[in-house]
């Protein structure tokens, strides 16, 4: 008789190791699926099992969504006495400083057949914003990569005196001609300055660097009132008022300081700062930028209205493929090198739109700056005065609160939230999650050798 052949029984081994874990394990429930004989036992333990893993995963994720989405809060912050505020920014820009003697030199040098034509787009060139940008004449007797050095020459570089609290300054240490939207324009007080001087050589040779900071007014209480005084400008101006690191918003009207004329303001501040602590975390997170964390191609800081620059910039490329020649142009975006595709520019989008960036298809987002100062008139007078064009500006008192961004769910309490779910739904720890790893490995492979 042939003797039948015995298959052993594999599944006896595996089913006494599965039962070990459910028995051995600290995850309350797998000790009644594991000990209880009875199949509606197993059921509904198995359920209840199924159901806190859901809602454990749900508010796992939850959490997880609040931590990588909204792990910061805004508080207020009352305790004057142990911060201070900045003096604020001014840009001002001339409104009429055109250097006649440059200009005749430029005409003598270039030698036009239409001298008066020449002159005429020159004058239109200089005195050219973005707002104005259609009003440029047609000439092609510059080429239009020399359009930034010819306005620095026609620019008339008579510094005005600029003294902090009767302190004089040094013009070459605190004052930087910037481009601006609103044209070849002065700036005071601001470290973000420099990086639209035609003097920031990183500029000329298509390179993004880095500047240390310089040197900013800050404020205390115990100052008193602090105030700058611009003097001496040889003409009316208009004057923009912003924050050190921020730039002159172009929407903003600006206030106009006629010739002869001393305009006194006065502002309170209002400002919003980010703890240290609020810098490991991922932009994304605080949903905010510091100044050295630029994402843009054209500019190596960031602010949100030096972002909005560069989606008019885009805009500008995608549209007619060119710059206007007071923005930074790279080598890859370099101009088409005629000044039509700006009067052609006027079919394609009117410059409201361009400006306000509304009612356009143009993705254009801009996260706030991480600390910035906000300052809204509250005094304000202006008369005639004997000693040219002045402005006098400052703070007279000193802001009672500010605003302060910082951490409130950081991933230490991620951590804990997840211990306590862990707790709640399976009742236990870090440690029945490792025995769980170590039945599924290390102990099934000495298992399965074995």
């Amino acid at each position: 008789m042939e003797q039948q052949r015995i298959v052993p029984n594999r599944k006896k081994p595996a089913t006494k190791y599965y039962r070990e874990f459910l028995v051995g394990s600290n995850v309350h429930g797998l000790y009644q699926i594991g000990k209880t004989p009875h199949i509606l036992e197993k059921t509904l333990w198995t359920f209840l099992l199924i159901a806190s893993a859901y809602y454990a995963f749900s508010l796992s994720y939850m959490t997880i969504y609040r931590y990588y989405t909204n792990p910061t809060v805004i508080s207020v912050d009352r305790d004057r006495y142990l911060w201070t505020t900045y003096l604020p920014a001014i840009t001002f820009c001339l409104s009429n400083n055109m250097n006649e003697t440059a200009l005749d030199e430029i005409l003598h040098t270039v030698r036009p057949a239409n001298s008066s034509k020449l002159k005429l787009f020159l004058t239109s060139l200089f005195y050219s914003n973005l707002s104005t940008l259609h009003s440029i004449l047609e000439d092609d007797q510059i080429d239009p990569s020399n359009y930034l050095s010819t306005i620095v020459k026609l620019y008339d570089n008579t510094p005005p005196t600029i003294t902090v609290s009767g302190q004089v300054l040094n013009t070459n240490d605190w004052l930087a001609q910037t481009f601006t939207e609103m044209g070849l324009c002065y700036c005071f007080n601001s470290p973000l300055a420099v990086y639209f001087s035609p003097k920031y050589q990183p500029w000329l040779v298509n390179q993004q660097t880095i500047l240390p900071l310089s040197s900013t007014f800050e404020l205390h209480p115990l100052d008193g009132e602090v105030s700058a005084n611009i003097a001496n400008v040889s003409t009316g101006f208009n004057v923009y008022i912003h924050g050190p690191f921020e730039v002159p918003d172009v929407r903003r009207r600006p206030l106009v300081v006629p010739n002869d004329h001393l305009l006194q303001v006065y502002y309170t501040a209002l400002s919003i700062i980010s703890s240290e602590d609020t810098k490991t975390l991922r932009i994304r997170q605080r949903k905010c930028r510091f100044y050295h964390e630029s994402n843009l191609t054209h500019f190596p800081v960031y602010s949100y209205l030096i972002c909005r620059m560069e989606c008019r910039i885009r805009l500008a490329l995608n549209l007619c493929g060119c710059v206007p020649h007071f923005y930074r142009k790279l080598r890859r975006f370099a101009s088409k090198g005629k000044i039509d595709v700006f009067l052609n520019f006027k079919s394609l989008l009117p410059l409201e739109q361009l400006i306000s960036l509304e009612h356009i298809n143009a993705s254009c987002f801009c996260l706030a700056n991480c600390e910035q100062v906000s300052y809204v008139v509250e005094e304000m007078d202006s008369r005639q005065w004997f000693l040219k064009s002045n402005i006098q500006y400052g703070i007279k008192n000193f802001p009672e609160m500010r605003f302060k961004r910082d951490i409130i769910f950081r991933f230490s309490d991620l951590l804990v939230y997840f211990g306590g779910v862990m707790g709640l739904f399976f009742g236990c720890s870090a440690l029945s999650v490792m025995e769980l790893i170590y039945y599924f490995t290390l102990r099934l492979y000495w298992f399965i050798k074995s």
